[in-house]
């Protein structure tokens, strides 16, 4: 009887563990200061190994570290190695940030996703971002509805822009969200309506998951998902993983690319819905380390899945994880999450 009690306590601690809130910074990032400070999250309540799988990623002791705090909702997070720093969105304030080692968290452009200044109290900001093949940053603009290039580039950014897709069969988009370019210069991106301020301003009755070809033609892929969010390829790009943003059905499907880079095949990679009393979070960002593991948002945090889309282990977070990014070397895992930026240190 003894044993049983123990198991069932060691059982719950391992669960609560999960659940715990992390220790907060009381410092509050202004948003146009530079915080500099970083703050360690407790080690013990942050990671959650399920199988050993995950120990050749991630150790239970792995030191989660928060980056900066005060953002309105944290998104979209790239790696950009010519600049040896870390971009990311903040949705609702119209805004793109640069975090570096040395320098902290810093602004780095506004408006960052809709540009009509004289409407801007009534728009949102960019959202997902990704570099091209020439080191250009693409980006999902809420506000101006589109996928979009900066035009300036990197090294001296100002806020102009040049369209790739704005619509489809003379349609605007929604809002899209998130995107990801495939080898051959195609590019991924989902349209749920979050960043519609008024419904009745939706022109498409879909919301798709889309393509642009290289000659700037965009082609509906999935119309099927309720709220297509987070999407991302497997390391040989024959599969392509997308998020369904609901409580109803928070759910990641898994689909074929065909010769023709079609999407077919669908089916459920991992299903979290009944995770959701874990904790906050949804089946939003996405990000598939080199060897094919998969890091995904979902309620509590970050789901950590092999290939075959079976849970190994999950990192911990206090509040709603929306997206994550890996460094060039696949040393760190940053992740947005609410009002804050994390940075996970990987193996």
């Amino acid at each position: 009887m003894k044993k049983i009690i123990v198991f069932f306590l060691l059982l719950y601690a391992s669960f609560t563990a999960c659940n715990n809130t992390s220790n907060q910074n009381n410092s509050k990032l202004d948003s146009t200061s530079t915080e500099k400070k970083i703050v360690d999250v407790p080690v013990t309540t942050s990671v959650k190994i399920i199988s050993p799988e995950a120990l050749q990623l991630i150790d239970s002791t792995a030191v989660v570290q928060e980056l900066g705090k005060g953002f309105m909702w944290s998104e979209g997070p790239v790696w950009v190695e010519s600049l040896n720093a870390l971009l990311f969105s903040d949705v609702p304030a119209n805004k793109m940030y640069k975090w570096t080692e040395k320098d902290g968290i810093s602004l780095f452009l506004t408006p960052s996703g809709f540009t009509d200044t004289s409407k801007v109290k009534k728009g949102e900001g960019s959202n997902g971002l990704v570099l091209d093949s020439e080191g250009d940053l693409v980006l999902c603009q809420h506000g101006d509805r589109r996928i979009a290039a900066l035009k300036s580039g990197l090294q001296n950014p100002k806020p102009t822009y040049i369209t790739l897709a704005d619509k489809y069969n003379g349609k605007r988009f929604n809002s899209p969200n998130d995107l990801v370019i495939k080898s051959n210069g195609e590019i991924y991106f989902t349209d749920p309506p979050f960043g519609i301020k008024d419904q009745k301003d939706k022109e498409l009755k879909i919301n798709g998951v889309f393509k642009v070809n290289q000659n700037g033609e965009v082609s509906l892929l999935v119309d099927t998902i309720e709220m297509p969010n987070g999407l991302a390829f497997s390391p040989d790009e024959k599969t392509m993983y997308i998020g369904n943003c609901t409580d109803k059905k928070a759910i990641w499907y898994s689909y074929q690319v065909d010769a023709k880079n079609n999407l077919t095949k669908p089916a459920v990679f991992f299903n979290e819905t009944s995770f959701l009393k874990d904790g906050p979070g949804l089946p939003d960002g996405i990000k598939v380390h080199k060897n094919g593991t998969v890091f995904a948002t979902g309620p509590g945090g970050v789901f950590i899945l092999s290939p075959k889309g079976k849970l190994i282990g999950k990192i911990c977070t206090s509040k709603s994880t929306a997206n994550l990014a890996f460094d060039k070397e696949y040393k760190y895992l940053y992740l947005t999450t609410t009002d804050r930026l994390l940075r996970v240190k990987l193996k």
